[in-house]
């Protein structure tokens, strides 16, 4: 037969539908029925094709966008693209590959996932910001269906570009007076990363960049290289948002001329910015800013020979400027430079030009640069020519008697000048004023009385001085005083007292009375001595030495007293003399001694301790058989103030109650003294009697005693105990019972009581008797004690079988269980009728209980064989009828174990300390562990189960000995911490655990050390004692003590100026510092470990001692005189003050000032030199002026020393008294007669009288009639030459030739009003007035000067009354200072011109005149900004009296002045006012000192300033502000700090 065809019926998707069948198939066969049938299974399996290509998955649907950095490395995912497929998953047909169709090298794609990565790392955004990537999939092999897509990758950018500069380095010239924020270049740095990355600030900074190698061939340090990078921060600035460079402070091209300016271009990327550099070179050109810097002013002395030629003085200046036509200088002479005398030479030496015409000159010297339009400074030079005067006749001594009488001539000085005008003076060796010398005629003339006893000889010094040169000469001559008999001779004293005793042998020396006479050798002080009177009895004789002595014997008992008078005279003429008084005293020479009258010196005697005070117990007697003797008795040992002895009489009382019980007796030294050191001792012995004055004592006041009923008579109760401190019969006590003894039941016996009769406790239980104790003293005195007897009755006994009986349970045994019964019924006591029960002992925590009754005892509380493992229970009974019948059983009780208790180590932590050298098996340690339990509960196994680096350890199971088991090494490891095991051997068995810490200590190895080995620290010499210099700190890699450092000063510390604190290395200071005495300390400090050996490290502590201000100037030279012509000229040199300082630096400048004395302003300190010398003419200075002086060091706080510079002007401008006075008017005629000088009536009749004028007359402006006396007019007078003339005329009788006197004559000279008032110059002009300056403004002074006297020497001011327009602007003050009438305007009066009068108050008056300029500075008139109260501002300052030229003072901003700049902007400050104290920087608006020579204490200054500012358009704004500057002393003047914290805080944080 012949199968059929199985055929597909409907069509099958393998992908969707099932893909394996299993057909079943009936075969039924076509025959009779019934039919036969058989089945067929077909398995049917389907198999799938390829028939779905892939699509992309959504939401991309094959189009994708994406993103990679730019600094993305190799393998980074760009991008995942992903496809689907219909056909059956996990199949070969929905197997899908990817691919990228393009071709490229950049990316890449894994064909099973469609990662798609970065191939190549080679994305630069800069290059290409994106790719577009055709990527394709396709099924199984079907890659002619492959679907299409694509991947756009943006390049995203990364900051991988540093900014770049358009150039590498940039080259600019600016001059040196560019303005501050002016732009002199911009730079411009391109980066071509975006957004942020690109963006660029400019800075300047330090960043290093590359430069070539230097080398140096020389050795050691002189061939080291030290590189440095200048940026110049500090001077150069760059505007970010312009780049443009612009300088932030004036520039000086003197200071440095080219800058290397690095300049930085940084992007603003967030992270991991990048930085481009520039270099620029700017280079300053010079700009003439700088005038010559010279001394101003100078003086020099020339001495002869002069030639041509000759150097004079070097002239230095020196110029800030750049080397150049600006820095180049010129000098020549100006002025003063009479006849052409000097030239200057271009070196600046001023030489000879010719032989000098004159002796003084004031030259004016210019210094100029060579500039286009040259700046220039003025030089006054004074050149004085000088030769030195001479002495024509000096001998070397001079006699002179000392009685010779005041004015006595004793020498005439003569000399010559090469000026013809002298002064004498003296200069030396007349400290006591004895002399004195006329400064024209030089005599020499005492002054003050002579003393040749005081002073025999004078050396004096004396001085020649060339008035009109300052030239001075010194010798010397020496004055001789001869002696004048005017000196007595003295005794050393008027009045001599002594005592000589009888007993003295003829010619004994009494008293020495050599008297002294202090006139010279020879007869004036040869004496002889006399007794005048009281030696009638010629007792006495005095020898020529002045030796009083006994001529013969003394009986004080004839006489006692001499009074002797005693002369010396000398053998001058006429002869002087000299007295005292001796008063003699005879003395009594003692003979006997003195003795108390018993044998023996002891004295015995009995008293009663009641004896009342104040009686006399005994009485002492002496004796001393010497005349006139007193005896006088004390009480010296012995005595404690109960007895006092009578002086006199030798009566001794007694002044203490006595107690015999406290002191029996007394032992007294009685000392006998007659006054004249003879002293002697008895010894009185008392005893004192008792009396019965003491109560019997009980020794307590109740006695207690107990007895049995049935006690038998005469049996002993109790002991009572008394005494008495009495003696003898008086404690002899007698004991009785006087009460509570019923029925004589006790009797006492001695001291003893004792049973008298049959007790019986029924009838009486208790007794309280009275016992009395009396003594047998006279009266008799007693005291009672009570005694309480108690009675007990008789009762049966308790009895136990044994006292002791031991059971054994459980130490779990059950509460209430009956263990034991005890019975006490053995000698018949009953149990529930006599007896009872208790535990007495051994059951403290209670864990048994006794039936009170029956005795058994029972469990009841836990037991516990590990807390008690036995009790020893001890059970008392009692016989209830009588508790003192009892007995007792000590029952042992004994617990049997379980294993209820771990093991317990002994302690709860162990600590053991090994060395780190410890060996192998060396043991650590031993473990100890108990366990309560018994037996094998209680033996104990040990182990380590935990611990870091445990297996270092082992410990033996059993013994529990701890022992090393490997190398230790404290340095890596220096302590562990084991947990050890403890189990016992109990089922189940118990276990504890303990915690074990190992110390390994470190052995001393290592040294401290100090890093760095060298310090050095500077300390101010003022430290305090205590304050900390420097804390030293070493270090040690030991461990533990071998590390524990102590700090000691080895050397260097001799005067033990510090200490070092040894713990914590802190240097301090011990004892004050001085710098002046040690300025550098060198300590060797050392530390040592506490290791055994110890070891050391050592540091040398150098410490440098900074100089504090602790020394005040001192003047050397000291002290300072000086004698001055009065016609010496302004500028005369004095003297030079010199001071030192020990202290250094700025602390040993010194500066000095003229504090006082200087009362008309005529002297000129130099501050710097000490240079004294005039400023003023001393025509009409005083006569004499003591200068003070102080000479100021720098330091902080400054120290001040004073000396006084004595200064004499010769001659006296104020004679003491004329004896005539004439005036004249200056300008009289020659000739003219001024008067005559009248002579003393003195001469005879007819003779002939001479008139010279020997003094006063200056430049000889007066004549004198030689014969007539007349005084004339010689030469012009000039009141404004010299106001008052003194005279000193010599009127000589020609005929008596020693008739010589003097006449002084007064000439005062009358003023004329011959002098116009004059101006400093012909024009005065005013640069700096600012337009719109306010009313009221000073703007400076025209100051005139008329040289008359009183009103034709005072000055008046005024406007030219016919200009209106300058009347209507300004008005002037009598001060002649100007100040603005109205607001000035530039647009209407741009300069304003005019004429001021200077007018005297003479008769006529005098007027002087001078031409007045101001130009008004113009300003922009429509400000961008003004101050809010429309007003100018005002400046109140303070400026300390120290302060050095240059000192800043403030610092002014146009903000102050109510304005706002621009950057281009340009600002100019000034002065107005005149003043030339101050000054004001141009463009810096520091306002500073310059010239503080002009700064004085407590003073105002007071002065206006100018502010202008230029725009770039040219238009000016300007306005000014009013400045008050006040004077003060710095250390007069306290500054307070305020602060927010608190005073506590601070506290805790010092």
């Amino acid at each position: 037969m012949t199968g059929q065809l199985l055929k597909l019926k409907n069509q099958i998707d393998a992908d969707t539908e099932a893909t394996q069948y299993s057909l079943k198939i009936e075969v039924v066969d076509a025959g009779p029925a019934p039919a036969q049938t058989t089945t067929l299974t077909v398995a049917v399996y389907v198999t799938g094709i390829d028939d779905n290509v892939p699509v992309w998955e959504a939401p991309n649907s094959g189009t994708y966008s994406t993103s990679i950095s730019e600094n993305s490395g190799v393998g980074t995912l760009v991008q995942l693209i992903s496809a689907t497929d219909a056909d059956l998953a996990g199949t070969f047909d929905a197997d899908i590959t990817y691919s990228i169709e393009d071709t490229t090298s950049v990316f890449g794609i894994e064909p099973k996932t469609g990662r798609i990565y970065l191939a190549k790392g080679e994305l630069d955004r800069e290059t290409l910001d994106s790719y577009i990537i055709s990527v394709s999939a396709f099924s199984s092999n079907q890659e002619a269906a492959k679907i299409l897509g694509t991947v756009t990758v943006a390049v995203l950018d990364t900051n991988d570009n540093k900014p770049t500069f358009s150039q590498s380095s940039y080259q600019v010239t600016v001059p040196e007076n560019t303005g501050v924020n002016l732009g002199i270049l911009t730079v411009t740095a391109q980066d071509p990363d975006l957004g942020t990355n690109g963006q660029i600030s400019y800075s300047i900074t330090s960043t290093a960049v590359p430069f070539p190698a230097a080398s140096d061939s020389d050795a050691g340090d002189d061939g080291s290289i030290v590189y440095s990078l200048m940026t110049h921060t500090d001077t150069f600035a760059i505007k970010s948002s312009t780049h443009e460079l612009f300088p932030i402070h004036p520039l000086d091209r003197e200071a440095q001329a080219t800058y290397e300016v690095v300049i930085l271009a940084v992007d603003q990327a967030s992270v991991a910015s990048k930085t481009g550099t520039g270099t620029m070179t700017i280079t300053v050109d010079d700009v003439n800013e700088y005038p010559p810097d010279c001394s101003i002013s100078a003086e020099v002395v020339a001495s002869p020979p002069f030639t041509i030629g000759l150097d004079v003085y070097m002239v230095i200046c020196t110029d800030q400027d750049s080397p150049g036509p600006h820095g180049n200088i010129v000098y020549t002479i100006n002025a003063g430079n009479t006849n052409t005398d000097f030239r200057i030479e271009q070196d600046g030496r001023v030489v000879f030009n010719k032989l000098p015409s004159d002796v003084n000159y004031q030259l004016t010297i210019i210094a100029s640069d060579s500039a286009v339009v040259p700046l220039s400074t003025t030089i006054f030079l004074n050149v004085l020519l000088q030769s030195d005067p001479v002495f024509t006749n000096m001998p070397g001594t001079a006699l002179i008697d000392e009685s010779s009488p005041l004015g006595s001539s004793v020498f005439d000085v003569l000399g010559s000048t090469a000026s013809g005008f002298k002064s004498f003076s003296i200069v030396s060796g007349n400290t006591e004023n004895k002399f004195k010398i006329n400064s024209y005629t030089g005599n020499v003339f005492i002054y003050s009385a002579l003393d040749r006893e005081v002073t025999a000889s004078y050396t004096l010094g004396i001085r020649i001085t060339d008035i009109n040169l300052s030239k001075t000469a010194d010798n010397a001559i020496t004055v001789t005083v001869v002696d004048n008999n005017d000196n007595p001779p003295t005794f050393g004293s008027t009045f001599y007292e002594t005592s000589i005793a009888e007993n003295i042998g003829v010619g004994t020396l009494i008293q020495d009375l050599a008297a002294t006479d202090i006139d010279s050798a020879g007869p004036n002080s040869a004496m002889s001595y006399s007794i005048a009177s009281g030696n009638a009895e010629s007792k006495f004789e005095i020898d020529t030495s002045g030796q009083l002595k006994l001529s013969a014997t003394l009986d004080a008992e004839t006489t006692k007293i001499y009074m002797l008078t005693v002369v010396a005279t000398d053998a001058g003429t006429p002869p002087l003399t000299g007295t005292t008084i001796v008063l003699l005293q005879v003395t009594n020479v003692n003979e006997y001694q003195t003795e108390f009258l018993t044998t023996g010196g002891a004295y015995s005697h009995t008293l009663a301790e009641n004896t009342a005070l104040g009686t006399l117990i005994f009485t002492v007697t002496a004796q001393d058989l010497d005349v006139g003797s007193a005896i006088t008795y004390a009480i010296t040992v012995g005595n404690d103030n109960s007895f006092t002895v009578d002086r006199q009489s030798g009566n001794i009382y007694l002044t203490k109650l006595l107690d015999r019980e406290t002191t029996p007796s007394y032992s007294l030294t009685i000392t006998a003294s007659n006054g004249q050191g003879d002293v002697t001792n008895a010894v009185l012995a008392l005893t004192i009697t008792d009396v019965n004055d003491n109560d019997p004592v009980f020794s307590q006041n109740v006695y207690t005693g107990q007895v049995i009923e049935n006690y038998p008579i005469g049996g002993s109760v109790t002991r009572v105990t008394c005494t008495d401190t009495d003696s003898g019969v008086n404690k002899d006590l007698t004991l009785s019972i006087v009460a509570g003894n019923t029925g004589n039941a006790f009797r006492i016996t001695s001291d003893v009581i004792e049973v008298n009769s049959v007790l019986d406790y029924e009838a009486t239980n208790k007794y309280v008797i009275l016992i009395e104790s009396k003594d047998n003293g006279s009266p008799r005195r007693s005291s009672t004690a009570t005694v309480d007897i108690d009675i007990t009755p008789v009762y049966a006994q308790p009895r136990f079988a044994s006292n002791t009986q031991s059971i054994t349970i459980a130490e779990n045994t059950q509460i209430g269980t009956s263990v034991f019964d005890s019975d006490a019924t053995i000698s018949g006591a009953l149990e529930n009728k006599d007896l009872s029960y208790a535990i007495t002992a051994g059951n403290s925590d209670g864990k048994f209980a006794v039936n009170e009754y029956t005795g058994q005892l029972s469990v009841i509380g836990n037991l516990d064989r590990d807390t008690t493992a036995s009790y020893d229970i001890t059970i008392t009974s009692v016989n209830m009828q009588q508790n003192t019948l009892r007995d007792f059983v000590t029952v042992t009780v004994t617990l049997s174990d379980i294993n209820d208790n771990k093991p317990i180590f002994s302690v709860s932590k162990y600590s053991f300390t090994i060395p780190e050298d410890s060996p192998i098996n060396s043991v650590v340690g031993t473990l100890t562990a108990s366990d309560k339990d018994t037996g094998t509960n209680s033996a104990i196994s040990f182990s380590i189960i935990s611990g870091e680096f445990s297996s270092d350890f082992i410990i033996d199971s059993s013994t529990a000995v701890l022992k090393v088991n490997s190398v230790l090494n404290a340095p890596l490891r220096s302590s562990y911490a084991l947990i050890v095991q403890a189990v016992d051997g109990g089922t189940p068995s118990l276990a504890s655990t303990v915690e074990v810490d190992i110390i390994i200590t470190d052995i001393n190895d290592n040294s401290p050390i100090f890093s760095p080995t060298t310090v050095i620290v500077k300390v101010n010499e003022m430290l305090n004692i205590s304050s900390a210099l420097y804390s030293v700190h070493a270090t040690d890699a030991d461990a533990g003590a071998n590390a524990r450092l102590t700090y000691s000063i080895l050397s260097g510390n001799g005067d033990l100026r510090f200490s070092v604190d040894p713990n914590n290395g802190k240097v301090l200071l011990r004892n004050l510092l001085d710098r002046e005495a040690v300025g550098l300390y060198s300590l060797i400090i050392i530390a040592v470990d506490a290791g055994s050996p110890a070891k050391t490290g050592s540091l040398t502590l150098c410490i440098e001692v900074m100089d504090a201000n602790d020394n005040s100037p001192y003047f050397i030279g000291e002290p300072y005189s000086i004698t001055l012509g009065r016609a010496s000229p302004v500028g005369t040199y004095l003297t030079t003050i010199t001071g030192n300082d020990t202290d250094i630096m700025d602390n040993a400048v010194i500066e000095y000032f003229i504090a006082g004395g200087d009362v008309t302003n005529t002297f000129f300190l130099n501050k710097d030199s000490g240079r004294v010398s005039t400023v003023t003419s001393l025509v009409s200075s005083p006569d004499t002026y003591s200068l003070v002086i102080h000479a100021i060091d720098k330091g902080v706080p400054k120290k001040t020393s004073t000396t006084t510079l004595s200064v004499k002007i010769d001659p006296p401008y104020s004679p003491t008294s004329s004896d005539f006075s004439y005036s004249i008017d200056e300008n009289v005629a020659i000739d003219t007669s001024v008067g005559t000088v009248i002579p003393d009536p003195i001469h005879n009749p007819g003779t002939t009288i001479e008139y010279t004028i020997i003094s006063g007359n200056f430049n000889n402006n007066f004549n004198i009639g030689a014969n007539n006396g007349v005084v004339k007019v010689a030469r012009a007078i000039d009141h404004e030459e010299r106001i008052n003339y003194f005279l000193t005329v010599q009127i000589q009788d020609t005929v008596n030739t020693g008739l010589v006197y003097n006449k002084n004559v007064n000439v005062k000279v009358n003023d004329l009003n011959d002098n116009t008032p004059t101006f400093q110059s012909s024009t005065i002009t005013f640069t700096a007035v600012v337009e719109n300056s306010p009313v009221g403004l000073t703007i400076g002074q025209v100051p005139a000067t008329d040289a008359d006297s009183d009103l034709n020497g005072q000055v008046t001011y005024e406007i030219d009354p016919s200009d209106t327009a300058a009347l209507t602007a300004l008005s002037i003050t009598s001060s002649g200072h100007l100040t603005l009438s109205i607001s000035p305007d530039y647009e209407s009066s741009p300069r304003i011109a005019f004429i001021v009068y200077a007018k005297d108050q003479g008769t006529p008056s005098l007027t002087g005149s001078v031409n007045v300029v101001i130009d008004v500075v113009d300003v922009y008139d429509n400000p961008r900004s003004t101050s809010a109260n429309g007003q100018s501002p005002f400046y109140s300052l303070e400026c300390p009296t120290t302060a050095k030229n240059g000192d800043v003072i403030v610092k002014v901003k146009v903000a102050d002045f109510g304005f706002t700049i621009g950057p281009s902007d340009s600002v100019r400050y000034s002065l107005i006012g005149g003043t030339t104290l101050f000054n004001v920087g141009s463009t810096s608006g520091d306002l500073y000192v310059k010239d503080r020579s002009k700064l004085f204490d407590g003073t105002r200054y007071f002065f206006s300033m100018a502010v202008r500012i230029q725009t770039s358009g040219n238009n000016v704004t300007a306005t000014s502000a009013l400045f008050r500057v006040d004077t003060m002393t710095p250390t007069e003047h306290m500054v307070v700090l305020t602060h927010s914290i608190s005073k506590a805080t601070v506290e805790s944080q010092k």
